[in-house]
């Protein structure tokens, strides 16, 4: 009699096959993931080499960088920073609108327009008024000022570091002299603002932490202003992902912070 054929699969060769098709999944769910996250970080570069060119027109045209701070017909000023607030012990506030209060700045000075236009339109955010940012009222007298920011292919604002403001001022933590580092300036309308910035990582775990990172603190090259993007994570603190316009150094005390 002939042998019988067997025709079905055991159970191992079951578990086996799907296995393997988990592995092929696995693989090439993470291969898309990394095509996307390439895809997202050539789009941001790009963003950034068209508000580098909107710098470089401006920069002509003005004659010269900008100023540290804009300062609009009612005499408020405000700087073109990339940093927080510091008010009270909320450190999971927003980074203020560095590259709105240049696009202000921009704008006064008759450039950007058409550079902005070759962007993709749902990469601009228009602001309702960089006033409120800052922390000041919208009233009669004070009327909203508004502008606009960019924003990079994961949906945050590019942020702008001018060479007024770089690497030095932060709220990192200076171990020999056991303090934090912050910056006053006073506004137009005799309000005095002070803003800190920290490079050490966020960590969502701990709203509370001092070590928010909300700034990246580069050392400008050349005396050049530069733009940035923040990257996947979303953390300025973790620089090996960050985008930039060119690549900056960091202050001694925070060039290895990761």
């Amino acid at each position: 009699m002939a042998a019988c054929r067997r025709t079905a699969f055991t159970l191992i060769e079951l578990l086996f096959v799907i296995v393997v098709i988990g592995i092929l999944v696995a693989l090439v769910a993470t291969a898309g993931f990394h095509v996307i996250q390439g895809s997202k970080s050539g789009v941001t570069q790009n963003t950034i080499r068209v508000l580098d060119q909107i710098l470089v027109e401006y920069t002509s045209t003005a004659g010269g960088a900008p100023a540290k701070t804009f300062r609009d017909e009612k005499g408020r000023t405000f700087p073109i920073l990339d940093a927080r607030l510091s008010t009270g012990t909320d450190y999971t506030a927003a980074a203020e609108p560095s590259l709105a209060v240049f696009f202000l700045a921009a704008r006064k000075t008759g450039v950007g327009d058409d550079a902005l236009k070759s962007l993709d339109a749902k990469s601009i955010e228009r602001l309702t008024s960089v006033s409120t940012a800052f922390g000041i009222p919208n009233d009669a007298a004070n009327k909203p000022i508004p502008s606009l920011t960019v924003k990079d292919a994961w949906g945050r604002p590019i942020r702008m570091v001018i060479p007024a403001y770089q690497g030095g001022y932060g709220d990192f933590f200076d171990q020999t002299q056991n303090t934090r580092t912050t910056l006053s300036i006073t506004a137009g309308n005799a309000q005095s603002l002070t803003f800190r910035r920290s490079v050490r990582p966020y960590d969502p775990k701990n709203a509370q932490s001092t070590w928010v990172g909300d700034a990246d603190e580069g050392i400008c090259s050349g005396n050049n202003a530069y733009f940035y993007s923040a990257g996947p994570d979303g953390n300025p603190g973790t620089r090996s992902d960050n985008a930039y316009t060119s690549r900056p150094t960091w202050p001694t005390e925070t060039e290895k912070m990761e």
